[in-house]
């Protein structure tokens, strides 16, 4: 077994001699560096938040940045949470492997940031703050539970902001969102909301109607006393 020593790019010349026969070969050696290209959604402690594989490039080049046809293999995570992608790479007999931690997360994490974007802010910086646990946690039921309801009452202007409101007193109540929610009633109300987007409509319409017609009777019995005290003051 022959150990070499290398840092840069060069060519070894090997012979073998055993009674009148001899036998010399070329070998080209050098670095085999491993360039990951990444265009992560996010950063969770420092680690890249990926959602999917193509999201991870991988380039192989020489000691002297060259680039390298390399063949290249990537294991992936099978699971969401932090994780370490496996990459190896190998060259004319030459390999060289490393790993690359991640938070490797579903596009429910895209999905929780866009929607923090139409929260209360304080809301918004706990809904964030959850998405980044579960990143790194991989326990996303309660990030999309959340973001599932918000989505649903998109195009419905008056109970989108109904939803939103609700889902925002639901997140501030529960600010250690590592834990099982206290309590729910704000969630189970936005979720009824977006489920059932017509039957709000019916009840806020109902709702209107019966205050502008007790609005309406309340100012004909002003109108009525007011007629009346009139009446009976010209009468004396």
């Amino acid at each position: 077994v022959l150990g070499l020593r290398y840092d840069r790019q060069c060519t070894l010349t090997v012979a073998a001699s055993a009674a009148n026969a001899t036998a010399a070969a070329r070998v080209e050696v050098g670095c085999l560096n491993i360039v990951p290209h990444l265009q992560p959604v996010g950063y969770v402690l420092r680690r890249p938040v990926l959602t999917d594989p193509s999201q991870l490039r991988v380039a192989v080049a020489n000691c002297d940045g060259t680039p390298i046809a390399a063949d290249v293999s990537i294991e992936w995570p099978k699971a969401y949470g932090s994780a370490a992608v496996a990459i190896r790479a190998v060259y004319r007999g030459r390999a060289n492997e490393t790993r690359l931690h991640i938070a490797y997360a579903p596009d429910t994490y895209v999905e929780a940031m866009a929607l923090a974007e139409r929260l209360r802010p304080r809301a918004a910086r706990l809904l964030q703050s959850m998405a980044e646990w579960a990143a790194l946690s991989g326990n996303w039921s309660a990030v999309e539970r959340i973001v599932e309801i918000g989505e649903r009452s998109r195009g419905w202007p008056i109970v989108e902001g109904l939803v939103l409101w609700a889902l925002s007193n639901h997140i501030e109540e529960n600010p250690k969102y590592w834990l099982q929610p206290s309590s729910e009633h704000w969630l189970r109300f936005a979720e009824v909301l977006s489920r059932y987007p017509y039957a709000t409509y019916v009840a806020i319409t109902v709702v209107a109607l019966a205050v502008a017609v007790s609005l309406y009777k309340r100012r004909r019995q002003i109108r009525y006393k007011s007629a009346a005290n009139q009446h009976s003051l010209s009468g004396t």
